[in-house]
């Protein structure tokens, strides 16, 4: 689930900041292409709730690295409006789910964007059917 909770993610980035602006999901190498996103899942959870149901909490950290150096606060400002708008619900799977916790801060020139796309999932579990059985029944008869 959590990996198309990032597919999710990087689809709604897409959208609207095309393609100038990378999406990177594992380590970025040294030399960096800015301006571009890395999605870092946080800390994924599950809790039990009901017979087979249970609640996965799902946080994320969009980190944004930014254009420009010398005017990192104002883009990274710019960015954050976008984010609130455009992570507020994503498509996983044809159903959309919706960021909650949203929150951003930026620390040494780079937006930290923070969000969390909680869903309550059942798990199938694989039935196990009995093998077949025979029994000889007879009536007792009356003495």
């Amino acid at each position: 689930m959590l990996k198309k909770t990032i597919v999710g993610i990087s689809k709604a980035l897409h959208e609207v900041f095309k393609e100038a602006y990378a999406i990177h999901i594992d380590d970025i190498e040294q030399d960096l292409n800015t301006p571009c996103f890395k999605i870092t899942s946080l800390n994924p959870s599950q809790e039990q709730r009901l017979g087979k149901r249970y609640e996965r909490f799902q946080p994320f950290d969009i980190i944004y690295f930014p254009n420009n150096e010398k005017e990192c606060t104002c883009e990274c400002m710019e960015v954050t409006e976008k984010l609130f708008d455009v992570l507020e619900y994503i498509s996983i799977d044809g159903d959309l789910v919706r960021g909650i916790n949203m929150s951003a801060e930026i620390q040494d020139g780079i937006l930290h964007f923070f969000v969390d796309f909680n869903m309550f999932v059942i798990k199938q579990q694989e039935r196990i059917n009995m093998n077949d059985i025979n029994s000889d029944v007879s009536l007792k008869e009356d003495e």
